[in-house]
């Protein structure tokens, strides 16, 4: 009886050499999906990255669009004159062509965000594609023998 106890509990010492073995496969397995799902194409970290770049454009957009009406709201005819316009983005933007070299057509200009707004690509026409205004000074009357002109309209008397 004595020996009959002894063999049964010399046999339910441990864990066997395959268990462990397919302990540690199954553990690899699991290991691997979970830096397949974090790193990759479609991972978790690509479109956490993605996503601040995303936002970082998106932040930078609505600011000159912000500063860009606060310019507009401020100057009694509500235009925004090239020079205004070039300031707003030289504070946003690295190498803003000058006034003068401002293209009519903005969906050409694609500029490159400053270090500090995370150095993106962004078309200048996604934040503004409006007509400029005149000048920046406000507009003087001007007055000829028989006529009055003012912003462009002249009233004849």
């Amino acid at each position: 009886m004595k020996k009959q106890i002894l063999t049964k509990q010399k046999g339910n010492r441990g864990i066997t050499l395959i268990a462990l073995v397919i302990t540690i496969i199954v553990l690899l397995i699991l290991a691997g999906i979970s830096i397949a799902t974090l790193t990759g194409e479609n991972g978790v970290l690509t479109k956490a990255n993605t996503a601040k770049e995303q936002t970082e454009i998106a932040d930078t957009i609505e600011r000159v669009r912000v500063e860009i009406l606060g310019t507009q709201a401020e100057n009694k005819n509500g235009d925004i004159t090239k020079t205004q316009f070039v300031e707003i983005l030289g504070d946003y933007f690295d190498s803003v062509p000058t006034e003068e070299n401002l293209p009519e057509d903005l969906t050409t200009l694609i500029l490159t965000t400053k270090t500090k707004y995370g150095s993106h690509n962004i078309k200048i026409s996604e934040i503004w594609n409006g007509k400029f205004g005149g000048t920046e000074s406000p507009t003087v009357p001007t007055f000829d023998e028989n006529t009055f002109t003012i912003r462009n309209r002249t009233v004849r008397c």
